[in-house]
């Protein structure tokens, strides 16, 4: 799951445990505020990856 608030200036990742439940949130800076989030393989790796969009640039691992 993923959610920023408006105007945040992070994005909250939190990953399923594969026990119906989330683990701890990882927290990405993504300038000053989230605008769009969008989920899909962008690498073409086979894994989902996120894209976030907001009014500055920065990398959460």
């Amino acid at each position: 799951m993923a959610f920023g608030a408006a105007g945040a200036l992070t994005v909250s990742v939190l990953l399923g445990t594969g026990s119906g439940a989330f683990g701890t949130a990882t927290q990405c800076t993504v300038g000053s505020g989230a605008r769009a989030l969008v989920a899909g393989d962008a690498d073409g790796d086979g894994t989902t990856d996120l894209a976030a969009v907001g009014n500055g640039r920065s990398w959460c691992p």
